[in-house]
């Protein structure tokens, strides 16, 4: 057993705690889906998939996003990266930034060309 294997509740704390029926807590291990580090956003029926989390203070572009996709940006909400995996493929936007929250060229072409086929 190595120090990641131990416990991290002494003897007596972990009778206690099979006494009340609690399961014991473990440190999470980082797994290779959590070092890809996505951060998603809800807006609407839409799932934004970005390479970093968005600033406070919203980009212009995803204003211009919300509009064109008749959603309101006050809508828009971060959601768990697990979540997905069950989101309609269809209407997930992954969308690659730059590391100030701009939106890399070819990404804005491929973005509004993937929206406005959508609309038609």
């Amino acid at each position: 057993m190595n120090k990641s294997d131990t416990s991290l509740f002494n003897t007596s704390q972990q009778r206690a705690l099979a006494a009340l029926g609690l399961p014991l807590w473990q440190k999470r291990t980082n797994d290779a889906s959590q070092t890809a580090a996505e951060s998603c956003y809800r807006l609407g029926p839409w799932l934004i998939i970005v390479p970093q989390p968005l600033a406070v203070s919203k980009p212009q572009w995803l204003s211009d996003l919300a509009l064109a996709l008749d959603t309101p940006l006050a809508s828009l909400a971060e959601i768990s990266p697990r979540q997905k995996a069950d989101w309609p493929s269809q209407q997930q936007l992954h969308v690659q930034i730059d590391s100030t929250g701009m939106l890399e060229a070819q990404c804005k072409r491929d973005l509004w060309q993937g929206i406005m086929a959508q609309g038609e």
